[in-house]
């Protein structure tokens, strides 16, 4: 689709160059995300303070830092500067679901996606976390929330962005279909009630199957967002409007727009906002709401090509996260979320998607 482009970042660290994107990059600066408290404070002040991002005099006495909830891959954090007196807060993320993603291209890609929708901010970059624009205001919508139709044209934004790269998904697949092999050997996995019925192998001769499938409906790649979630659509009330922002594209880059769509519809019936991992499927919309918002989409009528097209990229995006979710059980365990119930749960519905049970 497109040739590979080498991020800026690797070119960076290579010749020790401390600005990329035009703003601080400071690899090895590294945080550890077991602090908490005063130590987290101090840390982070310092951290900010090398970045030159805060204001002087700014001694961390007159700073607060909140854990901000909605994250299970990263630890967030809203950091206040000078008693949040004429200083804007700050979002600190510090990465997690090491391996899983590369941070040089989702920040390349995060960097390049605010100066395109000209509203969230891209403050810089250390060698565990990235530095945000903390967006007052906003809160992350619920299942309810995001099934607005205003959603729909967020949607279509991010697939308007013009960014290059390389068809990926595929490769993905069979990247996570040799990691969760791995994963499911583990004595933790095996023995788990649910992830112990997830069958890999299953799942990886669907995708062959659907693999050679999709060339024949004629799609054509673009950018996408791929993690469209409750979590990373944020809403704002202003007057009798509400207005959402798309936040967090740490999984983003080419792919097929059907892809992301079958992904924003799966996730209505959410998983990920509980420690239990269940879906509530019954949420999911029914025809007559995928034709509407796919009316939306596309500004015509007649939208039962593009219907039938995203429902195919339904079983596949179940197989997607039901690998990530493999994955990360034999990284992450279950203690906070529980990953190995989550892929289940994907994984049955996925076989659903494709009539099978």
């Amino acid at each position: 689709w497109y040739e590979k482009m080498v991020s800026p970042f690797v070119a960076a660290r290579s010749e020790g160059t401390k600005v990329v994107h035009g703003k601080p990059y400071l690899p090895d600066i590294q945080v550890d995300k077991s602090l908490s408290g005063d130590q987290l404070l101090k840390t982070l002040h310092a951290v900010l303070s090398a970045m030159s991002l805060l204001p002087e005099p700014c001694p961390p006495s007159s700073c607060s830092v909140t854990p901000v909830s909605g994250g299970i891959t990263n630890a967030l954090y809203l950091f206040k500067p000078c008693n949040g007196e004429g200083s804007s807060p700050l979002l600190v993320r510090l990465f997690g679901g090491e391996g899983m993603i590369d941070r040089d291209t989702e920040t390349d890609t995060y960097a390049e996606m605010c100066a395109y929708l000209g509203r969230i901010t891209y403050l810089g970059r250390f060698g565990n976390g990235r530095v945000e624009g903390f967006l007052e205001g906003f809160k992350a919508c619920t299942l309810k929330e995001m099934r607005g139709l205003a959603v729909v044209k967020e949607v279509k934004k991010i697939h308007d962005f013009a960014k290059e790269g390389d068809l990926e998904v595929w490769d993905q697949f069979t990247t996570w279909v040799g990691e969760a092999e791995v994963a499911m050997k583990k004595d933790t996995c095996t023995a788990h009630e649910y992830l112990c019925k997830v069958d890999v192998e299953r799942v990886k001769s669907r995708l062959e199957e659907l693999k050679a499938a999709v060339p024949g409906l004629g799609l054509e790649p673009c950018f996408c967002h791929n993690d469209l979630l409750s979590g990373n659509i944020l809403m704002s009330v202003e007057g009798d409007a509400r207005v959402y922002q798309v936040i967090d594209f740490e999984y983003g880059g080419v792919n097929y727009r059907e892809f992301d769509i079958a992904n924003h519809w799966n996730e209505y019936a959410g998983g990920t906002q509980n420690p239990d991992g269940i879906p509530d499927y019954s949420l999911l919309p029914d025809k007559e709401q995928r034709l509407l918002w796919l009316r939306e989409y596309w500004a015509k009528e007649d939208v039962e090509k593009e219907l039938k097209d995203v429902e195919t990229f339904m079983e596949i995006n179940n197989y997607y996260w039901c690998l990530w979710a493999v994955v990360q059980s034999g990284n992450e365990g279950f203690e906070e979320f529980d990953y190995g119930r989550y892929a289940y749960e994907r994984f049955i519905q996925g076989q659903k998607e494709g009539g099978f049970c």
